[in-house]
């Protein structure tokens, strides 16, 4: 059972944009930000991220050469806008970490840190669902520095 209205793409598009926007100011200052690369449709014509909302949820794909690699659906509002706040700052993570990579520190340090960063001061609720997945990918690969 359902108990909110699904946001249609646009509404969705324009969710996530506005709430992204927020993080501009501070991504600008560390000199990484870049714009939303996610498409916001459920016709795939070609390699990259989409989101799309359709009557069994809101869906986020991406595809490489061709193929769809991940396709995850939810009608969780969080959890969608995650995924693709996720995608999009995982890239300007990895951009800071190496405009300031530190000799003999394993470079997640510095990403997932940076990651944290920015999904808190979007929200808390971001920043916790990231925690959980670096603490289970830490536990199976513990930091090699």
């Amino acid at each position: 059972m359902r108990y909110h209205k699904l946001y249609s793409t646009k509404e969705l598009e324009s969710h996530i944009n506005r709430l992204y926007e927020k993080l501009a100011p501070i991504a600008k200052k560390d000199a990484v930000y870049a714009p939303i690369t996610t498409y916001f449709s459920s016709i795939i014509s070609g390699d990259g991220d989409y989101c799309f909302s359709a009557d069994d949820g809101y869906h986020f794909c991406s595809v490489e050469r061709g193929i769809i690699h991940e396709e995850k659906t939810t009608q969780n509002l969080t959890e969608i806008t995650y995924w693709v706040l996720e995608a999009q700052i995982f890239e300007m993570a990895a951009q800071y970490e190496r405009q300031h990579r530190i000799n003999h520190q394993d470079v997640r340090r510095t990403i997932f840190s940076k990651e944290l960063q920015y999904l808190n001061f979007l929200g808390r609720e971001y920043g916790k669902i990231a925690a959980l997945e670096f603490n289970h990918i830490l536990s199976a690969n513990p930091f090699q520095d």
